[in-house]
Protein backbone atom coordinates (compact mmCIF):
# COMPACT_ATOMS: atom_id res chain seq x y z
CA UNK A 1 0.00 0.00 0.00
CA UNK A 2 1.58 3.24 -1.16
CA UNK A 3 0.59 6.65 0.71
CA UNK A 4 0.22 10.06 -1.89
CA UNK A 5 3.40 12.57 0.01
CA UNK A 6 3.29 16.07 -1.35
CA UNK A 7 6.50 17.97 -1.02
CA UNK A 8 6.73 21.69 -1.50
CA UNK A 9 10.04 22.60 -2.72
CA UNK A 10 12.21 26.01 -2.33
CA UNK A 11 10.46 27.20 -5.97
CA UNK A 12 7.04 26.52 -5.04
CA UNK A 13 6.73 23.66 -6.84
CA UNK A 14 4.47 21.03 -5.54
CA UNK A 15 5.98 17.18 -5.39
CA UNK A 16 3.73 14.42 -5.61
CA UNK A 17 4.83 11.10 -4.54
CA UNK A 18 4.05 7.68 -3.84
CA UNK A 19 5.52 6.21 -0.71
CA UNK A 20 5.14 3.36 1.58
CA UNK A 21 4.08 5.00 5.27
CA UNK A 22 7.04 3.09 6.69
CA UNK A 23 9.43 5.32 4.57
CA UNK A 24 6.97 8.50 6.04
CA UNK A 25 7.93 7.50 9.25
CA UNK A 26 11.51 7.25 8.85
CA UNK A 27 11.72 10.60 7.45
CA UNK A 28 10.23 12.13 10.00
CA UNK A 29 12.29 10.79 12.23
CA UNK A 30 15.10 12.41 10.30
CA UNK A 31 13.48 15.62 10.13
CA UNK A 32 12.82 15.46 13.96
CA UNK A 33 16.62 14.95 14.73
CA UNK A 34 18.08 17.58 12.51
CA UNK A 35 15.74 19.98 13.61
CA UNK A 36 16.28 19.06 17.19
CA UNK A 37 19.84 19.72 16.82
CA UNK A 38 19.36 23.44 14.92
CA UNK A 39 20.95 26.42 16.48
CA UNK A 40 17.80 28.32 15.91
CA UNK A 41 19.90 31.87 16.05
CA UNK A 42 21.80 30.66 12.92
CA UNK A 43 20.07 27.73 11.40
CA UNK A 44 23.37 26.04 11.14
CA UNK A 45 23.71 22.59 12.36
CA UNK A 46 25.16 22.75 16.34
CA UNK A 47 28.67 21.35 16.20
CA UNK A 48 29.31 18.44 19.11
CA UNK A 49 31.75 20.62 20.89
CA UNK A 50 28.76 23.24 21.71
CA UNK A 51 27.11 20.09 22.94
CA UNK A 52 29.74 18.44 25.20
CA UNK A 53 28.74 18.45 29.00
CA UNK A 54 30.31 21.48 30.95
CA UNK A 55 34.47 21.26 31.54
CA UNK A 56 34.91 20.10 35.19
CA UNK A 57 37.82 20.09 37.39
CA UNK A 58 38.02 18.03 41.12
CA UNK A 59 40.24 19.53 43.13
CA UNK A 60 41.30 17.01 45.65
CA UNK A 61 42.92 18.56 49.11
CA UNK A 62 41.70 19.03 52.74
CA UNK A 63 43.43 21.82 53.04
CA UNK A 64 44.11 24.25 49.87
CA UNK A 65 41.02 26.51 49.11
CA UNK A 66 41.04 26.47 45.31
CA UNK A 67 40.04 29.56 44.63
CA UNK A 68 42.68 30.76 47.02
CA UNK A 69 46.45 31.60 47.01
CA UNK A 70 46.82 30.63 42.84
CA UNK A 71 46.20 27.28 43.43
CA UNK A 72 44.54 27.01 39.91
CA UNK A 73 47.63 27.01 38.17
CA UNK A 74 48.03 23.43 38.80
CA UNK A 75 44.60 22.64 36.75
CA UNK A 76 45.53 20.72 33.40
CA UNK A 77 42.43 22.76 32.03
CA UNK A 78 42.43 26.10 30.56
CA UNK A 79 39.37 28.02 29.59
CA UNK A 80 36.07 27.68 31.61
CA UNK A 81 35.29 25.07 34.17
CA UNK A 82 33.27 24.65 36.95
CA UNK A 83 35.42 23.25 40.20
CA UNK A 84 34.22 20.54 42.70
CA UNK A 85 36.16 21.06 45.60
CA UNK A 86 36.59 17.54 47.55
CA UNK A 87 38.53 16.91 50.61
CA UNK A 88 38.52 13.37 51.38
CA UNK A 89 38.66 9.21 49.64
CA UNK A 90 35.26 9.17 50.24
CA UNK A 91 33.65 11.80 48.88
CA UNK A 92 35.77 11.20 45.85
CA UNK A 93 34.84 7.43 45.03
CA UNK A 94 30.91 9.24 45.82
CA UNK A 95 31.40 12.19 43.78
CA UNK A 96 32.56 10.13 40.49
CA UNK A 97 30.09 7.08 41.09
CA UNK A 98 27.35 9.53 41.18
CA UNK A 99 28.46 11.68 38.00
CA UNK A 100 31.30 9.85 36.16
CA UNK A 101 34.42 11.06 35.36
CA UNK A 102 35.67 14.87 35.51
CA UNK A 103 37.41 16.57 32.95
CA UNK A 104 40.50 16.76 35.20
CA UNK A 105 41.28 16.10 38.69
CA UNK A 106 44.25 18.21 40.92
CA UNK A 107 45.72 15.72 43.71
CA UNK A 108 46.86 16.17 46.63
CA UNK A 109 48.64 12.99 48.89
CA UNK A 110 47.45 14.03 52.49
CA UNK A 111 44.32 14.01 52.44
CA UNK A 112 44.28 13.85 56.95
CA UNK A 113 42.40 10.64 58.74
CA UNK A 114 39.00 9.49 58.46
CA UNK A 115 37.01 7.23 60.72
CA UNK A 116 36.03 3.68 59.63
CA UNK A 117 32.35 2.16 59.81
CA UNK A 118 33.30 0.55 63.13
CA UNK A 119 34.92 4.01 64.55
CA UNK A 120 38.64 3.75 63.82
CA UNK A 121 41.08 5.88 62.51
CA UNK A 122 42.18 5.21 59.12
CA UNK A 123 44.15 7.54 56.55
CA UNK A 124 43.06 7.56 52.79
CA UNK A 125 45.44 9.45 50.75
CA UNK A 126 45.65 11.09 47.08
CA UNK A 127 47.10 7.35 46.26
CA UNK A 128 44.25 5.41 47.41
CA UNK A 129 42.18 7.89 45.34
CA UNK A 130 44.63 7.25 42.54
CA UNK A 131 44.69 3.30 42.77
CA UNK A 132 40.70 3.37 42.92
CA UNK A 133 40.52 5.71 39.85
CA UNK A 134 42.56 3.54 38.00
CA UNK A 135 40.45 0.39 38.95
CA UNK A 136 37.25 2.23 38.24
CA UNK A 137 38.68 3.24 34.54
CA UNK A 138 39.49 0.07 33.90
CA UNK A 139 36.33 -2.01 34.75
CA UNK A 140 34.58 0.36 33.00
CA UNK A 141 36.65 0.71 29.94
CA UNK A 142 37.48 4.56 30.73
CA UNK A 143 39.73 6.81 29.73
CA UNK A 144 42.03 8.38 32.83
CA UNK A 145 40.96 12.22 33.05
CA UNK A 146 43.50 14.82 32.56
CA UNK A 147 45.61 15.18 36.24
CA UNK A 148 47.83 16.93 38.30
CA UNK A 149 49.98 17.09 41.64
CA UNK A 150 49.62 20.13 44.23
CA UNK A 151 50.71 17.97 46.57
CA UNK A 152 53.90 19.09 48.89
CA UNK A 153 54.77 14.95 49.96
CA UNK A 154 57.27 14.67 46.84
CA UNK A 155 57.43 10.67 47.42
CA UNK A 156 53.55 10.80 47.79
CA UNK A 157 53.31 13.16 44.19
CA UNK A 158 55.68 11.04 42.36
CA UNK A 159 53.95 7.80 43.39
CA UNK A 160 50.68 9.38 42.23
CA UNK A 161 52.01 10.30 39.06
CA UNK A 162 53.95 7.00 38.47
CA UNK A 163 50.93 5.08 38.84
CA UNK A 164 48.78 7.23 36.55
CA UNK A 165 51.27 7.89 33.78
CA UNK A 166 52.09 3.74 33.95
CA UNK A 167 48.35 3.38 33.45
CA UNK A 168 47.75 6.51 30.99
CA UNK A 169 51.20 4.42 28.81
CA UNK A 170 49.64 0.73 29.13
CA UNK A 171 45.76 1.80 28.85
CA UNK A 172 44.08 0.74 25.74
CA UNK A 173 40.77 3.22 26.35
Amino acid sequence: MFTKLLIKTPKDMNLLIQIEPILIAFIIVICCFYCAFMDSNTNNLISEKAMERPKRLIWLDDVRDPLKNNWLKYSPIQGKYNIVWLKSYDQFIEWIIKNGLPTAICFDHDLGWTKTKDNQDEEKTGMDCAKWLVEYCLDNDLKLPLYNIQSDNIPGKMNIDGLLSNFKKHSKA
